[in-house]
């Protein structure tokens, strides 16, 4: 079981922006079902963007919050226990002129193209 947030998103030089995620995964005893941190990876993940309006960082905050919780669910799927981060980033979501809400890009990011082949039909159903 994993658990992931993003701790920060920072304007860099050169139109660069770094989203800080966290993941922590988790460990369950299998007698008890007490949990106990297994680790912790925190990654800077940098990109490069042409130009950001006030509109702009909403949005970036709605994205990254939408791919926090797809890549919670996708860390699920054996294919994806053991990933990092930045092998879940994916930013063509941000294309998309009418993703603009978190719900926008949760199903933005739940397609089998993006992040959804990490996915089952259940998950997505309980998508948030």
């Amino acid at each position: 079981m994993s658990s992931v947030e993003y701790v920060s998103v920072e304007a860099k030089e050169g139109g660069k922006l770094a989203v800080v995620m966290r993941v922590v995964r988790w460990d369950e005893h299998p007698e008890t079902g007490v949990q106990s941190i297994r680790d912790v990876i925190e990654q800077v993940i940098q990109f490069s963007v042409k130009s950001l309006d006030l509109a702009g960082v909403a949005r970036l905050r709605e994205y990254v919050t939408a791919l926090s919780k797809v890549i919670e669910k996708a860390l699920l799927h054996p294919d994806a226990q053991m990933a990092y981060p930045h092998d879940l980033m994916n930013f063509s979501a941000l294309k998309l002129a009418k993703a603009q809400t978190e719900a926008d890009f949760i199903a933005a990011l739940s397609v089998s193209s993006r992040l959804g082949k990490y996915l089952t039909p259940a998950m997505t159903a309980s998508q948030s």
